[in-house]
């Protein structure tokens, strides 16, 4: 069950670090949480392992745009399906003063939920300021995603 829990885990920074987004991270996700969450316990714990997965993916990718810069996503922009002008309308979403907002509620936005660490990082949007207005963000998304993804196992197996 340990391979399970941390293989979840690592999907999970994966896909929130942009290191799966050629492919569909949920998907699979969905599918190990079928092996993992076989009981109320474990489903707590699945919780857990996806949350800090999300938040230390999101978090790297963050730093990447903080420290990287402009430049390396202008140069490589495409391997994140970012051309300039999606870059634009996303860092004009994070310049404004409800910023703490938008990182919160484009965590619910497909896509977006994850795109929206790089941005704040360009915009220099403290990294604490980051954390707090994410992490509930993140953490509902992945409460729903694993209420869905459980109950249509319920709903396929009666």
């Amino acid at each position: 069950m340990f391979w399970g829990f941390l293989g979840l885990f690592a999907l999970m920074f994966a896909d929130t670090a942009m290191l799966l987004h050629f492919v569909p991270g949920l998907a699979i996700v969905g599918a190990l949480l079928l092996a993992v969450a076989t009981s109320p316990e474990r489903i707590l714990v699945a919780f857990v392992v996806m949350t800090v997965g999300s938040v230390l993916g999101t978090s790297a990718l963050y730093a990447a745009a903080a420290y990287g810069g402009r430049a390396l996503l202008e140069r490589h922009g495409r391997l994140f399906r970012l051309d300039a002008a999606r870059l634009a309308k996303l860092d004009g979403l994070l310049r404004r003063r409800s910023a703490g907002l938008m990182l919160f509620a484009l965590r619910f936005v497909p896509l977006l939920r994850v795109y929206v660490a790089i941005p704040a990082g360009l915009a220099r949007v403290g990294w604490r300021r980051f954390l707090l207005c994410s992490t509930p963000g993140i953490a509902l998304f992945n409460a729903a995603f694993l209420f869905v993804v459980l109950g249509l196992v319920r709903l396929v197996l009666r």
